[in-house]
């Protein structure tokens, strides 16, 4: 029900941990996530949705389907970890020195991106699904003086979507700090069974159904 409470708090949202990364193993499955360590920040950007009108009779008849445009993240981390270039970004070790090889023809993979957001009031955690990632790319390099400047590295990750069991292409799930699934929430990617529209995990042998990805109802 909506929140009747004049005196209500509004959630201050701060801060970023808990980057997860899981790579798609096939149209909506995920494989086991991995914590993705030194996240400073993400910062979403909204696609805009384009709609038509149908006229007839001198008047507008109906409002048509739209068509909504990819979401992108800019995030920021202190360092990429070689799993996400290697596994994510499709780079190659070079087998005699153990050095990573970037290559033109690397192809990266779809992964779902997770990532948990602080707040005053409840902590938010987040999916993205269907994702795809750009090089990072890392602040001018500087000489060390009296202070050390960092030089984090910055990408891009475009949130594509991706059709899941229940035949809807979801792009992301937001789990709020007090819902049932949030303690497990990044720990696998949530599923949506057919015929539902509410994450489950498989039938247990009990019969009965999983309502909270990693664990049971």
């Amino acid at each position: 029900m909506p929140n009747t409470n004049p005196k209500a708090m509004p959630n201050y949202r701060h801060g970023i941990s808990n980057a997860t990364i899981a790579i798609q193993s096939s149209p909506g499955v995920y494989g086991t996530p991995w914590k993705e360590v030194g996240a400073q920040s993400v910062t979403p950007q909204r696609a805009e949705t384009s709609s038509t009108t149908a006229y007839s009779d001198n008047g507008k008849s109906a409002n048509l389907g739209g068509t909504r445009g990819n979401d992108t993240l800019s995030v920021q981390f202190a360092s990429f970890s070689d799993d996400y270039n290697t596994i994510v970004l499709g780079h190659k070790r070079n087998p005699t020195t153990g050095g990573i090889v970037k290559s033109h023809d690397d192809e990266n993979v779809v992964f779902a991106f997770g990532y948990q957001v602080e707040g005053t009031t409840r902590g938010t955690r987040v999916w993205e699904y269907g994702c795809t990632s750009s090089e990072p790319a890392a602040n001018a390099f500087q000489s060390d003086g009296e202070n050390v400047t960092e030089s984090p590295d910055t990408c891009t990750i475009t949130v594509g979507g991706d059709v899941f069991a229940d035949g809807c292409e979801h792009y992301e799930e937001v789990c709020y700090e007090g819902d049932p699934g949030y303690e497990t929430f990044l720990d696998a990617v949530p599923t949506y069974a057919a015929g539902t529209e509410d994450a489950t995990e498989d039938d247990d042998d009990t019969g009965n159904t999983n309502t909270t990805p990693g664990g049971e109802g």
